[in-house]
């Protein structure tokens, strides 16, 4: 029969291993908090994969988030998501 000390430390074990396996998942997918933003905003140069977005303050209208260079590259072709005008996250 195993003791309560093996028991423990084997749940620790399998505590440290998920860790790790985080740790590798985030080094692969890095994840970035912007700022609020209220206008045409370039967040983050390179390559990357939008997950999800909050809106935080109510809006008037929808916005776009878009996969451009600058903050003036947005069109409908390269528009990702509609933001909408309630407050909430939202899966992109």
């Amino acid at each position: 029969m195993a003791s309560l000390g093996d028991i423990l430390t084997t749940q620790k074990n399998g505590v440290v291993a998920i860790n790790n396996i985080f740790q590798a998942l985030s080094a692969l997918n890095p994840t970035v908090t912007s700022a609020t933003v209220t206008s045409s905003t370039l967040v983050i140069t390179g390559s990357g994969r939008l997950i999800s977005f909050s809106v935080v303050v109510a809006g008037s209208a929808n916005g776009l988030i878009y996969n451009a260079g600058t903050p003036s590259g947005g069109t409908a072709a390269n528009a990702l998501v509609a933001t909408p005008t309630t407050v909430g996250v939202y899966a992109a």
